[in-house]
């Protein structure tokens, strides 16, 4: 859920390669996911996942609003 948190696209981390996963094992893993949960799109899996305590809502860096 987090690399689905961190941008729009499934080929890595919101687009930047990742250093432990292929973009076909990310996409693959994220279409699982989304099945499983019957999710109509990549917002709601991590809608779940925040409302389920499974992903914490990140704590604002100083001098962030």
């Amino acid at each position: 859920m987090r690399v689905v948190r961190a941008g729009p696209s499934s080929d890595g981390r919101g687009g930047r390669p990742s250093p432990r996963h292929s973009p076909l094992t990310v996409r693959t893993h994220v279409h699982r996911a989304m099945t499983e949960l019957r999710a109509r799109d990549r917002a709601q899996p991590v809608v779940i996942a925040f409302r389920s305590g499974l992903v914490r809502v990140p704590e604002p860096l100083p001098g962030d609003r």
